[in-house]
């Protein structure tokens, strides 16, 4: 028995999320798992460590499956870039130690969410950013953004009912504009179901002067999703980085 590691990058527009589902075939997941079974003549289970949504890309997806095959893994990688779709990519790939697990050994996660800040959107964008024409204020992201950080109960920012436990740690977040690209970066050590495009759209509202509340903090303070703003959309969101 052998645990293989791969990382891999992806283009979410077409597919249903990374997570397979009995209603879909179009899932990241299912997808590699159809693709080295195929290639390897085996069941071939992967787990990913990070489960990302619907329309949701990953520059840096981390996964690892176990293998009875004595195949090299740089031939295992050719084969899966020779038969997974274009906007499917491994990476890099390596043999790790059989208690390796590409979800419970991650240290942290981090996600960009990128929005381009113009009143006409580049065509060339439109499929990985989020379109806002009024002109953000910078500094309004940037101040706001300071209370996420720490472990807090992130309930307001999280679709009702789906987790039991709602605390979680922000590690790091920055915020920082390119030409019409402002690009809000966000490391935790895990997030609820649409917690980050939740965060962005609420940080969109305070810089837009659109939220009623005194500040993100007592957005926080409220744990209530109604109090939070809108669920930026999917195509803005990568998921950038897995921290082992």
């Amino acid at each position: 028995m052998r645990n293989i590691k791969i990382s891999l990058e992806y283009e979410g527009t077409n597919y249903c999320g990374w997570q397979k589902q009995k209603n879909t075939p179009h899932t990241i997941q299912n997808i590699l798992e159809l693709t080295l079974s195929k290639i390897l003549q085996q069941n071939i289970k992967v787990k990913g460590a990070s489960r990302t949504d619907r329309g949701v890309h990953a520059r840096m997806q981390v996964a690892n499956f176990k293998i009875n095959s004595s195949l090299e893994v740089s031939r295992i990688k050719e084969a899966l870039n020779s038969l997974l779709p274009p906007d499917i990519r491994v990476i890099n790939i390596e043999e790790v130690s059989l208690e390796f697990d590409a979800l419970r050994d991650c240290k942290s996660k981090t996600y960009r969410y990128f929005i381009y800040n113009a009143p006409v959107c580049s065509v060339f964008c439109r499929r990985y950013c989020w379109h806002i024409k009024p002109p953000l204020n910078i500094h309004i992201l940037k101040e706001q953004s300071k209370f996420l950080l720490g472990k807090k109960d992130f309930r307001s920012f999280c679709v009702s009912k789906s987790a039991r436990n709602t605390v979680r740690e922000i590690l790091n977040i920055r915020i920082f504009k390119k030409g019409f690209l402002v690009v809000l970066e966000i490391e935790g050590r895990g997030f609820l179901h649409n917690m980050v495009r939740n965060i962005v759209g609420t940080l969109v509202e305070f810089s837009l002067g659109k939220n009623k509340l005194p500040s993100l903090e007592e957005v926080i303070r409220k744990k209530n999703r109604i109090y939070a703003g809108i669920c930026a959309p999917a195509q803005g969101l990568f998921l950038w980085k897995v921290n082992y």
